[in-house]
């Protein structure tokens, strides 16, 4: 069967320069799952003291009139849908013809029309962007219907015209919230509150900006700008409330009860800190005359509003409804007893799920706002606006990425709230339930924010690619750009072709692009890369040699100083074939990190590993119910992929329909026949056939 073993021999010398690519956006990363638990709400004290009175905040400026007509014709960059980049399920009838099928993989005959089509691999999601006036300017381009939900002038705007007007409004800017440099050169010892570990975690918040904008001159009392230039720019905390400090608490609660006051009280603070400040992006930014779209001086086109300012009016609304929910539970009682259910219900009813939508269009909101930047009209409208004193002479930037940061600290309070509660309480019980649910947000909004900026870095791949082989539409939403950079492959001629002397083995340098899906092979001109080879990642087979004299596919050695080889063998190629190659690095460090980027199994002690791109897949054949927290309920039918199996026939993986994780025993199982069961049968007999010897 596999009698066609090519040798591959590339040609040419070229230059090794790499090209950087689209930065990357940092987002904190962690796994969660909705849950559908509601805590026992209780109050603490029996008559809760009034709120003190507070300077009210002016109104914003009423929304302007907007025609429906024109919100339903407006053009926007449509963002991508998210996919999580899971293996989809696969039968054997993979193996037969398909459209969608690996690329190179068996097909029945078509006629004409059939050769003609590109080979569509790797995910069931492929986006065509492959027609030439796509790839002339792909970055600029809608991408095709993939989200149905376009962008329209309630999300950017908001549905309501009344705004929450909150009782904290004295707090500062969110951009200033855990800066405490006043206070602590005053002599108060703060250490003991929860603040200072919360406020420490914050990250961008320059010490400088605070000192020069405290030391800003005031405009009037009835000024916005006036009201966040106060002297004490600093969060108001739980005991320094006049209610809590009248109603005797202080003295009767212990320490840690106290502790756990202060950071209940801080999610209710930094919730209308960061209210405080969507309202001056919304009221001095978006609705400037500059930027409105109903002043007549606009300078923004539509299109470029909405990339700019995305879904921010939908997340503000979000926050307002969050905030109220807060404060009702503060003005109850001075002594909060819970406030992680709130956090729940909104999760359950899908609240936070404008963040999603925010973070994910943060990639399209990064590109418009570098590309105005270039425009001095824009440029000097812009310097304009953050100069006024409701700004604090903050960048109009700090603004936009407010959303992306609030939702990631949410996680963070609510797990000093945990920390503070006795694990045996119905307390402890709701913070847990909050933080695994609101994880899950962060966790989407992350992979959102990542996925759009891995379309971006494909955009720009594609457009480098020169297909010497069978085209294949690089660009998916659920491929992502691994490991890249260059190799020597290191060729030997047949004994056949050098009867009267010795051949010596010859380098071609080869420059590789691993994605999470697939290896793609090219040769390195200048600024563009030919695809000479590529290969579903899950049919790779490494092997590490650590003596070129008992690699029989080196009859002639090695050329001097060349050392760290790897044998890859790619079991099945886009040609159906097998191609075996010897791979040689400049370090030991890079040749072991391509090892392990291309190894699907880890074998340690008496379990088996899997790579992510390279799992198994199994359907229950039987109920199973959990007897253990960390074990996995199963019902006929549920699959499952697997991550990890023991010898003892115990499987770790995770339920496709769900995403719930934990461990069930294998018998109750079937393996789905797939990819990866027919990679594994192809690399066993390789394996077999024993006639590479590497070691």
């Amino acid at each position: 069967m596999y009698q066609n073993v090519k040798h591959t021999n590339r040609v040419d010398d070229d230059d090794d320069d790499d090209d950087d690519f689209y930065e990357s956006i940092d987002a904190p990363l962690k796994s969660a799952t909705k849950s559908d638990s509601a805590m026992k709400k209780r109050d603490v004290s029996e008559t809760p003291p009034p709120i003190p009175p507070r300077d009210k905040i002016p109104e914003a400026p009423p929304l302007p009139p907007r025609k429906q007509e024109e919100s339903l014709s407006l053009k926007t960059v449509v963002p991508l849908p998210i996919p999580s980049p899971k293996n989809n399920r696969n039968s054997s009838s993979q193996d037969s013809s398909s459209n969608d099928s690996l690329p190179g993989s068996k097909t029945k005959p078509g006629g004409e029309t059939e050769n003609r089509k590109l080979s569509h691999q790797l995910s069931e999601d492929y986006v065509c962007m492959s027609s030439p006036d796509f790839l002339t300017n792909s970055s600029e381009h809608n991408f095709p219907d993939l989200n149905k939900l376009d962008y329209d002038e309630d999300n950017l705007y908001g549905v309501n015209n009344e705004r929450y007007k909150s009782c904290f409004g004295l707090e500062p800017l969110y951009q200033f919230c855990g800066t405490d440099i006043k206070k602590q050169k005053k002599g108060v010892n703060r250490n003991s509150h929860i603040y200072c570990e919360i406020g420490s975690l914050d990250s961008g918040k320059s010490e400088s900006k605070v000192s020069n904008t405290s030391t800003s001159e005031s405009q009037g009392s009835e000024s916005l700008g006036s009201e966040f230039l106060r002297a004490n720019s600093q969060r108001t905390l739980w005991h320094e409330m006049p209610q809590v400090k009248n109603s005797g608490l202080l003295k009767t609660i212990s320490d840690s009860e106290r502790k756990c006051q202060e950071a209940i009280f801080e999610v209710i603070t930094s919730e209308a800190s960061y209210l405080k400040s969507l309202n001056i992006l919304m009221t001095t930014f978006l609705l400037s005359p500059e930027f409105s779209d109903k002043s007549g001086k606009s300078i923004l086109s539509r299109q470029e509003r909405h990339e700019m300012f995305s879904n921010i009016g939908a997340v503000r609304e979000t926050s307002e409804k969050f905030l109220a929910d807060l404060e009702e539970r503060w003005k109850k009682s001075s002594q909060i007893h819970d406030i992680c259910d709130i956090i729940t219900e909104h999760v359950q009813k899908d609240t936070f799920n404008v963040y999603i939508r925010y973070c994910t269009n943060m990639t399209y909101q990064e590109r418009m706002y570098n590309k105005l930047l270039k425009r001095p009209e824009f440029e000097t409208a812009l310097k304009s606006i953050e100069r006024k004193d409701a700004c604090q002479r903050l960048p109009m930037k700090t603004f936009l990425l407010l959303p992306m940061q609030r939702i990631t600290r949410i996680p963070l309070l609510i797990d000093s709230i945990r920390h503070r509660l006795d694990p045996n309480t119905d307390r402890y019980r709701s913070a847990e339930i909050a933080l695994l649910a609101i994880n899950k947000i962060v966790k989407q909004c992350n992979e959102g924010a990542r996925q759009m900026e891995c379309m971006e870095e494909l955009i720009a791949l594609q457009k480098q690619m020169q297909f010497k082989v069978k085209e294949f539409p690089l660009i998916s939403a659920s491929r992502m750009l691994v490991k890249k950079g260059e190799a020597i492959e290191i060729v030997s001629e047949p004994s056949s072709k050098t009867i009267f002397k010795r051949s010596k083995p010859t380098k071609n340098p080869i420059y590789l692009f691993l994605f999470n899906d697939l290896l793609l092979l090219t040769k390195k001109r200048g600024n563009h890369y030919d695809v000479v080879d590529y290969c579903s990642r899950a049919f790779l087979d490494p092997q590490r040699i650590r003596d070129p004299d008992k690699c029989k596919l080196l009859p002639h050695g090695v050329p001097p100083n060349v050392r760290f080889l790897i044998l890859l063998v790619m079991l099945e190629n886009f040609e159906n074939k097998r191609v075996e190659m010897i791979l040689a690095f400049n370090s030991e460090n890079d040749c072991e990190r391509w090892l392990t980027a291309v190894t699907p199994v880890t074998v340690e002690g008496n379990e088996r590993i899997y790579s992510a791109w390279d799992c198994p897949e199994v359907e229950a054949i039987c109920s199973y119910k959990a007897y253990e927290k960390d074990e996995l309920s199963l019902e006929p039918n549920d699959v499952v992929t697997v991550f990890r199996k023991l010898n003892d026939g115990w499987y770790y993986g995770e339920r496709s329909h769900d995403g719930e994780t934990g461990w069930f025993p294998s018998e109750v199982t079937k393996e789905i026949v797939g990819e990866h069961s027919r990679a594994r049968n192809m690399r066993l007999k390789y394996q077999v056939e024993g006639n590479i010897e590497v070691e």
